[in-house]
């Protein structure tokens, strides 16, 4: 009697990968902090041995971190580059939750390397961009459908969230607000169980102590709800100063000559100068914050903390660094809320808290102002306090924050970085452009081709020649007959191989003038390639679509349409 084969229903597959997802980010939060630690030691230790310098040493830290990660970054995965949330954004709405699997490995190397030798940045958006590459890389292995990859990118997401900061409620929320920008029930309990287990990985190795010390603060008087009204309103200019700052920094370094993987470590002399000010400046800036919420700071220092992180942070992340902005937006959200509440509390002694009770709502509205994200602050908040008692001040300034940043910025912290690329992901959603767009807006017809039979010299001379990371090779006429790939030139030649055959990748993925981009980003991303073989109805050769042609394909149709939509 045969019996029965045991088979996973999709629903539970999802919860069998979500909690796999959620054991994985906490792992790799936990692997991350302790990679932290070991820099921190390292590379101050090493900075130390500088003597001659005078307090000057400080900087060699940051910048030996920087000439680490720089290359790091540039060479292997660029999507590590910076704070890494707009990056999964994008690949949830344009690539259907695909992000190379190396990403998570780079981040992690490269953030850990960025901020633990005390580049101004946080460990936070690094630990989402980890995640969900994690969630990203199992829905591939399982042949997850595009719907289900993204539910298991947010998943990710989600976990890393609620591990960096202990807050799995937030992390949900975040996934949710900022990643998928959508609610469904099956997408909330994936994300759920994802953000829940990596908590308790988390919690298993560091225990339930929250990330920052906050006493308990509660409202004094309902007339102080007007300054924190106020306070919302400042938090809102004050995210706003910080994200332009920090992208018209990011433009200076972006159009200043020579090689990209050197930039990040001129930022990195920046902020280890402004580290040689106060070392509250450096990393991710949780001490400081500490200080401000115990109202150990003056006010002078306050301020003069909020503008250094502002410009520190800047040139760590605008220079190519790897670290998130979730830490620096708290950092200046306690800082300028210390400052305010310092003011009020001496003027109305009566009817108002400590500073440290507007340092700590502070927090919440900067971030809920640069992220557009205000339940995820609240929630933030509200699981590092565990306290109802700072609820109404929280909400009624982290929503004038928000509606306040709406009226003086088009975009958030993230979307910003998108649309400086040209990506519109609320018109991309809209119009399903890359659907639309049919390859033969980014074909080209000229590509390097190799007729068989060939030497391996003159295989390798014409791709080190190619325009497109591919040459195209057919043994007669235009019929293609494979592509070469500087992956597996260099495969081949590892092995010893003298054969031109052995280097054809036969099986190549191609498309056609008729497909349109999404197919063609969907091969592209599937192989981890950066060109296709373009042929015709017969396999004969017509050109080469490139990810670079089809972004840029992209992009120009979003210019074209924003240009109708202006003139209508």
């Amino acid at each position: 009697m045969r019996r029965p084969r045991f088979r996973l229903s999709e629903s539970n597959l999802l919860v069998v990968l979500a909690v796999a997802i959620g054991i994985a980010v906490g792992l790799t939060a936990v692997g991350l902090e302790e990679l932290l630690e070991v820099f921190r030691t390292s590379f101050f230790w090493i900075a130390d041995r500088f003597t001659f310098l005078g307090d000057y040493r400080i900087v060699v830290a940051p910048v030996l971190g920087a000439l680490l990660a720089g290359p790091l970054v540039y060479r292997l995965a660029r999507e590590a580059k910076g704070h890494g949330v707009p990056e999964v954004m994008e690949a949830v709405a344009l690539r259907g939750g695909r992000i190379r699997p190396r990403v998570a490995a780079v981040k992690t190397m490269a953030s850990a390397l960025t901020i633990g030798s005390g580049g101004s940045a946080g460990r936070e958006g690094p630990i989402v961009q980890i995640g969900a590459t994690i969630g990203s890389t199992i829905g591939q292995v399982f042949r997850m459908s595009e719907r289900r990859m993204r539910t298991l990118v947010a998943a990710g997401a989600a976990g890393g969230v609620a591990a960096a900061f202990n807050a799995p409620l937030a992390g949900v929320f975040f996934a949710l607000e900022v990643i998928l920008q959508r609610f469904t029930a099956r997408g909330f309990a994936t994300v759920v169980l994802s953000a829940v287990t990596a908590s308790v990985v988390w919690r298993a190795f560091f225990g339930n102590a929250p990330v920052f010390a906050v006493p308990f603060y509660s409202l004094r008087h309902p007339v102080e709800l007007v300054f924190y009204v106020a306070l919302g309103v400042a938090a809102a200019v004050v995210a706003a100063l910080f994200v332009r700052i920090l992208y018209w920094i990011e433009d200076r370094f972006e159009a200043l000559p020579g090689p990209g993987d050197l930039k990040p470590a001129l930022g990195a002399v920046v902020t280890g100068l402004l580290g040689v000010w106060s070392l509250l400046v450096l990393g991710s800036g949780i001490e400081g914050t500490n200080l401000a919420l115990s109202g150990e700071l003056a006010v002078s220092t306050l301020l003069l903390l909020l503008g250094a992180k502002i410009v520190a942070t800047s040139f760590s992340l605008g220079s190519g660094g790897s670290g998130g902005v979730f830490s620096p937006s708290l950092f200046l959200g306690a800082m300028l809320g210390g400052a305010l509440g310092h003011a009020v509390h001496v003027a109305f002694p009566n009817v108002t808290a400590t500073e440290g009770a507007y340092a700590l709502v502070g927090m919440g509205a900067v971030f809920a102002a640069a992220a557009q994200a205000p339940m995820t602050s609240i929630l933030i908040i509200f699981e590092m306090t565990n306290d109802f008692r700072i609820m109404l001040p929280l909400m009624l300034a982290v929503v004038t924050a928000t509606i306040t940043y709406q009226l003086i910025s088009r975009d958030s912290i993230y979307l910003a970085k998108l649309r400086r690329r040209g990506v519109d992901l609320e018109q991309g959603r809209e119009l399903h452009l890359l659907e639309t767009l049919l390859v033969s807006q980014a074909v080209d017809r000229a590509p390097e081709v190799l007729r068989l039979p060939a030497t391996m010299e003159a295989a390798a001379e014409l791709l080190e020649r190619s325009e497109h990371d591919i040459v195209l090779v057919t043994p007669t006429g235009r019929k293609l007959g494979g592509a070469i790939y500087p992956q597996t030139i260099r495969a081949a030649l590892g092995k010893g191989s003298e054969e031109v055959e052995d280097v054809v990748l036969r099986d190549v993925p191609t498309v056609t003038v008729r497909d349109t981009l999404d197919a063609a980003l969907r091969k592209l991303t599937v192989r981890d390639l950066e060109a296709l073989p373009v042929v015709d109805g017969e396999g004969r050769i017509v050109g080469v679509a490139t990810r670079e042609a089809i972004m840029r394909a992209y992009r120009n149709a979003l210019i074209e349409h924003e240009r109708g939509a202006a003139r209508s």
